[in-house]
């Protein structure tokens, strides 16, 4: 008979959103290395709000208890006990964590373990609200002054097209200033504001966008576009506490703010708001120009929106051509977002500052300017993969691209459809330049078909430019990633994550490493020498990782990827894991 008693671990299974008044599944898990016996185990649901002001709790819920099992022997492994649970519908809020007050719901299981101290653990459950009664927004307009626009006073209107929004969803309007000299920025921030009974608002979290105004001539609309986090929680009334949202656009100078305008804003549950018709922003431009905008975007297949704005798109690249004035009068800007090229890209306008950056990569044939810098990650795939851009950036001012956009003007008056096409035409080269997946690095060139070879056995794509696959084998995760020093690929990693944890913390630099191993069963040793004849071995308890101190070129190409790989999985059986304790 064993002098010491055991008790459980204990995990749970619970659905990553509740909806009140909506059952929803629990299940307790309670894990043991051997038989233990156990009286009964309950589970129990509890909610409450807590505030700072005099540590206040208030329940927001009656207590929900449920026994699980009443007295019976857990033998070794898992036992799995499944409940059917419902937070009431009416009397609660959701989870909310704020500066001063928060709401929280907890899941507590007990299991009661004889003449032994019980096993107990505690859950948070994410409860968020349901769906409302459709709401439709309205478009609002607020300004900085009652009585409009003074001579010597800076005068600021802001409009939304709509004063309800859902969480992920995106605030749109325009703002104009008047008479603020020396204006550089706008900040445009939905703000949460917490409310506790009986005391003034508190001001918590905000999500906020800078716009730049520099440049923007008096009375001129700029429009803006703020999304908001798919997590943000809708504003509701708790039984202690009220959370609110407002939307606040302040116009800044060098050192303080010029003019500020709010006003509130309805955050509801997702699926609440019906859709309503985009809010036209104040004129911006000319007619003639919106005009030449929408012509160009209708005979060429692309999208138009408020500004104007030309839209391009391919594939999953998008294209964003707008007018915009600066000192030196009417230009045009693109900008483009597109997938990430994984060449640790950074190309910009150099000028004298040029002579700061040492080891500039050029791009071979197809070079820059001698205004222009390129940075890479490897001064050969970078130089294969600006070949085809680099005669579309040339001439344009402003280049600011990296690995995942790009921002430039071009050199145009924008005043007629002629030169505002060639614009659209070059953004349409730059995007069909970009859907082209980027070079390997060139030191991989004689093993390409290798490396895809491998990306087809893990039934994963192969991540071009840093020579990277990600993927599930057996279960478990794997990720091969190419590492560089300075501008060179200098060694490749293996990683394999199993699905179950090992509780093994070992470091193999050679064969030598693995004699002095003690306790491990021998086909594990055999394993392990036969991964470090390959790299540097590391195993812990979330995975193995083996480094290959070269770039897998030549005789150490993709090909010896494969059997490390089944290797390391079979490493994991060996060592027989274990799942650690859950809280």
């Amino acid at each position: 008979m064993r002098l010491l008693r055991a008790r459980p671990t204990i995990r749970l299974l619970a659905p990553k959103a509740v909806l009140p008044g909506v059952p929803f599944e629990l299940e307790a898990r309670l894990e043991t290395k051997r038989d233990v016996e156990i009286e009964w185990c309950d589970i129990r649901i509890t909610g409450y709000e807590l505030t700072n002001v005099r540590g206040g709790v208030a329940p927001v819920m009656t207590p929900r208890v449920a026994r699980l099992t009443e007295a019976r022997t857990l033998h070794a492994g898992v036992t799995s006990l499944p409940v059917r649970a419902e937070i009431p519908a009416g009397e609660t809020s959701p989870t909310f964590v704020g500066l001063t007050a928060r709401t929280v719901y907890e899941a507590h299981v007990h299991a009661s373990v004889p003449w032994w101290p019980d096993a107990r653990a505690s859950f948070v459950l994410n409860v968020v609200l349901p769906r409302g009664a459709p709401a439709q927004g309205s478009p609002r307009v607020t300004s900085s002054r009652a009585g409009g626009p003074s001579d010597g006073r800076p005068y600021l209107e802001v409009s939304v097209a709509s004063d309800l929004v859902e969480p992920g969803g995106v605030v749109e309007g325009a703002l104009s200033i008047r008479g603020a000299r020396g204006a550089r920025f706008a900040t445009v921030a939905v703000v949460v504001f917490e409310t506790l009974t009986g005391h003034t608002a508190t001001r918590g979290s905000a999500y906020e966008v800078r716009v730049d105004i520099a440049d923007v001539p008096d009375g001129a609309s700029v429009p803006f576009a703020l999304r908001l986090p798919a997590d943000v929680t809708p504003g509701f009334v708790g039984r202690t506490f009220r959370v609110q949202h407002w939307l606040e656009v302040v116009v800044r100078g060098s050192f303080q703010a010029l003019a500020s305008t709010s006003l509130p804003l309805g955050i509801t549950p997702s699926g609440s708001v019906v859709r309503t018709a985009r809010l036209i922003a104040p004129h911006v431009g000319d007619a003639r120009l919106t005009a030449l905008f929408e012509g160009i975007a209708r005979d060429r297949g692309h999208a138009m929106e408020p500004g104007p704005t030309l839209v391009v798109h391919r594939n999953q690249l998008e294209a964003r051509i707008e007018r915009a004035l600066g000192p030196d009068g009417t230009h045009l800007v693109l900008t483009a977002a597109f997938p990430s090229l994984q060449l640790g890209l950074h190309a910009h306008d150099g000028g004298l500052v040029e002579r700061l950056f040492r080891g500039s990569v050029t791009t071979g044939e197809a070079t820059f300017d001698a205004g222009h810098v390129v940075h890479g990650r490897e001064r050969e795939q970078v130089t294969r993969a600006m070949r085809a851009l680099a005669p579309l950036l040339a001439d344009l001012a402003g280049l600011r691209m990296t690995d995942e956009s790009l921002t430039a003007s071009a050199r145009t008056h924008a005043n007629d459809r002629a030169s505002i096409e060639r614009v659209v035409e070059r953004a349409e080269a730059i995007l069909d330049a970009l859907v082209v997946p980027p070079p390997m690095p060139a030191v991989f060139d004689d093993v390409i078909e290798e490396w895809r070879e491998l990306a087809r056995w893990l039934d994963a794509p192969l991540e071009r430019g840093h020579a990277r696959i990600g993927a599930t084998h057996a279960s478990s995760r794997v990720e091969i990633v190419t590492h560089f020093e300075e501008d060179q690929p200098s060694s490749t990693s293996i990683e394999v994550r199993p699905e179950v944890p090992t509780t093994m913390d070992i470091d193999v630099r050679g064969p030598e490493d693995v004699l002095a191993l003690r306790g491990l069963p021998p086909e594990a040793l055999t394993l392990l020498d036969r991964l470090a004849r390959a790299g540097a071995v590391e195993v812990r308890a979330h995975g193995t990782r083996i480094t290959i101190g070269s770039p897998l070129v030549g005789a150490s190409s993709p090909k010896i990827v494969r059997p490390l790989i089944e290797t390391i999985v079979r490493l994991h059986e060996t060592l027989k894991p274990t799942r650690g304790p859950f809280r």
